[in-house]
């Protein structure tokens, strides 16, 4: 039987199997049509439950980011749901994306390679509840979906959400003057803005980044800066000279940093609170300079930002939404700040690999899949210079990655300058874990 056949007559049990609600019908239909067609599609729907409060209305803003195999025009977010609802409501949002997996299992029952998930999705949440005018509850929230199935539903309950992790509430941005009055180092714009990828320089203290309007109508504006986040450390042996590196091609190196939302009254910038992390790919390939003897050093990324703000309308008041993210690793480097003195634990850890002799590449890990418990590993406090507003924000680097046919991570580069040619040196992941991006060295 041809195996395209087989895979419709699967898909056809499958689905004829499955009890469904009328209101599924329609999605099923689509999703049976496009196997048919030879376009397959698979389905991510999130049903966003609004909490019961004391409003009048809530504006709701429901937007994705675009991926390698569902873009977006010119990269820009994908507003998928933009409206008003009361509260206590249940409101429904759907993205088919192309059926192509990106993670493969292997079944040992079946001695066959089975689908883990294809292309994931992240999306951000925005929920602003008002009675009159004074704001009963400001919500952000990023929400990243693995799809498994063909039919992906996912119920975000917003009050559990709040019960579990607290809600943001905004508050009022810093202005210029008091981050120049806290006497931090800032970097001025021309030295900090825009800079020429590879170029170095900057500061340890405080970076402004200053938007530069790429394009604006009535309703939307979107503006793009640079800026160098904190990373992890970089180590070195006495013998071993190594580097920090990232890949762009075939797979791109990716990590997950901190992105922001906020909502204002018409006329008002919005402030920012972190709504999550968000993965973020290299657009380069290349290595940090090489770090020699017993030292360490903090490796920096040169991150492209960009912020997207839309004026949204309800029935009694219209509103500014803003969403500022990483959006590309352009460069890496360790200037930043002076290399430290690095002295080896007399006593290896268990999951020490080695001894070792030569030179190796030693990526971050084989397998993952983001976790919920996911933590901060660094964090730097830029001065972001916005449209109207100037806010300083903390960014920060996680312990996330991907490991797909998509996304790979960064990786140490480890060049053996010893002479020797015998196993003599030993490393390992800090805290026995690859994704402190952080590898150790010992003899």
């Amino acid at each position: 039987m041809n195996r395209s056949i087989a895979l419709i007559i699967l898909i056809v049990l499958i689905l004829a199997s499955t009890p469904i609600a009328i209101s599924q019908e329609d999605e099923l239909e689509r999703l049976y049509k496009s196997w048919i067609e030879g376009n397959p599609l698979v389905l991510v729907r999130l049903d966003v439950k609004i909490p019961k409060v004391d409003a009048d209305e809530c504006l709701v803003v429901v937007a994705r980011f675009p991926t390698p195999l569902a873009p977006t025009e010119y990269g820009r977010l994908e507003y998928l749901y933009t409206g008003s609802v009361s509260p206590d409501s249940t409101i429904t949002v759907k993205k088919y994306i192309p059926a192509i997996p990106v993670k493969l299992k292997y079944d040992e029952v079946s001695r066959s390679y089975t689908v883990k998930y294809y292309e994931p999705q992240e999306f951000i949440l925005i929920v602003n509840c008002v009675k009159g005018k004074e704001e009963v509850l400001v919500f952000n929230r990023g929400i990243s979906v693995y799809p498994k199935s063909l039919l992906n539903r996912v119920e975000v309950d917003m009050a559990k959400l709040m019960e579990a992790s607290g809600f943001n509430t905004q508050e009022r941005p810093i202005t210029y003057e008091e981050v120049v009055s806290k006497d931090w180092s800032i970097t001025t714009s021309e030295d900090a803005n825009m800079r020429d990828i590879g170029e170095g320089g900057g500061g340890t203290g405080n970076q402004i980044c200053s938007m530069t309007i790429v394009e604006q109508r009535p309703d939307y504006k979107r503006g793009e800066c640079r800026a160098w986040v904190k990373g992890p450390y970089l180590y070195s042996l006495s013998g071993l000279n190594t580097s920090f590196c990232f890949v762009h091609y075939p797979r791109p190196s990716a990590m997950y940093l901190t992105y922001f939302a906020g909502v204002s009254y018409l006329g008002n910038p919005p402030p920012l609170n972190p709504a999550g992390k968000k993965i973020t790919a290299a657009t380069f390939s290349g290595c940090s300079s090489q770090l020699t003897g017993n030292s360490r050093v903090r490796v920096y990324l040169y991150v492209k930002f960009v912020y997207e703000e839309i004026l949204m309308c309800g029935n009694y008041f219209c509103r500014e939404v803003g969403i500022l993210y990483p959006s590309a690793i352009r460069d890496v480097g360790t200037w930043l700040e002076p290399s430290e003195v690095y002295l080896p634990p007399q006593t290896r850890p268990h999951c020490a690999d080695g001894p070792s002799v030569g030179d190796r590449i030693q990526p971050f890990l084989e397998d993952y899949e983001i976790r919920e418990g996911d933590s901060p590993i660094s964090s730097i406090s830029i001065t972001f210079s916005l449209p109207g507003n100037i806010v300083s924000l903390n960014v920060e680097l996680y312990n996330a990655g991907r490991s797909d046919n998509q996304y790979t991570t960064p990786y140490v580069n480890i060049t053996d300058v010893s002479g020797k040619t015998y196993g003599w040196y030993y490393r390992w992941f800090k805290y026995c874990d690859p994704m402190t991006y952080e590898l150790q060295f010992g003899t």
